[in-house]
């Protein structure tokens, strides 16, 4: 009797809460990578800067590319085939209409009435192939704007320069990683919390941490995510926090503690 009372009492007791260690880091971080190989000719910005949105941040030397958009631009303005169809086509309806007047008075034969007839039909054709090349020639001169537009890599959000890995002069491949960028004004923590934890756990949940540092300042965090996925090896659910940032501001790449039930 003894002996089912004390492990009825082991089991009364509440479950330790456990304190998990995690990293601030920014909630909206990116790669400005290269869109396509070539030289860097501008650094807009330099690190520790703050950005807007659609702000300039980087180009690449565009000079080729800026030539194949002015062509394509003339070519695109161009309309002398158009306006030489069209007249074309003037002249043809205004032989159709002699034929035809000849015609009725009996004075044409039918070889000139369906030789005028092809001649409008000839020139009509030559209008809609004429209008056809001017739409492909534009659509070239859009395309080429819009490939002169990645010359140049700007900002996605309101952010901070972090760090320039690349110096005007150099050579880019595509994809390389020109600089990073983070939106600082809010911060975000993942950790990972012990399953026993769940039950006590949902979104928006407030948990107590302490932000470490020379002085160590308590706070709290929000559950903004809850990995529906558990890790099999460490029995652990990834959760996102969001941090109060009302009373104090904090660095990115400090280190939070944070207690779960």
């Amino acid at each position: 009797m003894r002996a089912l009372v004390f492990a009825l009492s082991i089991l009364a007791v509440p479950a330790l809460a456990e304190t998990v260690t995690a990293v601030l880091e920014p909630v909206q971080f990116a790669e400005i990578r290269a869109a396509r190989p070539g030289r860097l000719a501008e650094i807009f910005v330099t690190e520790g800067e703050k950005v807007q949105a659609r702000a300039p941040l980087a180009a690449l030397d565009s000079a080729a590319q800026q030539a194949r958009v002015d062509l394509a631009d003339a070519v695109a303005a161009a309309t002398g085939s158009i306006d030489r169809a069209k007249t074309q086509l003037k002249q043809a309806l205004t032989v159709k209409a002699r034929v035809d007047r000849a015609a009725a008075r009996g004075a044409a034969k039918e070889w000139e009435v369906i030789q005028a007839e092809q001649a409008v039909t000839l020139a009509q054709a030559d209008i809609k192939i004429a209008e056809d090349r001017v739409s492909q020639i534009r659509g070239q001169f859009a395309l080429e704007r819009a490939v002169l537009k990645e010359y140049e890599r700007t900002a996605s959000f309101d952010a901070t320069v972090l760090q320039v890995f690349r110096e005007v002069g150099e050579t880019v491949e595509l994809k390389d990683v020109i600089m990073e960028v983070g939106r600082l004004s809010e911060l975000k923590a993942t950790a990972f919390a012990p399953v026993s934890s769940l039950d006590d756990l949902k979104v928006g949940t407030q948990l107590p941490a302490v932000v470490e540092g020379p002085s160590p300042s308590d706070t709290e965090v929000t559950v903004a995510t809850i990995d529906p996925r558990v890790d099999p090896a460490s029995q652990t659910v990834r959760v996102t926090l969001g941090l109060d940032y009302s009373q104090r501001r904090y660095l990115a790449g400090t280190t939070v503690s944070v207690t779960f039930p």
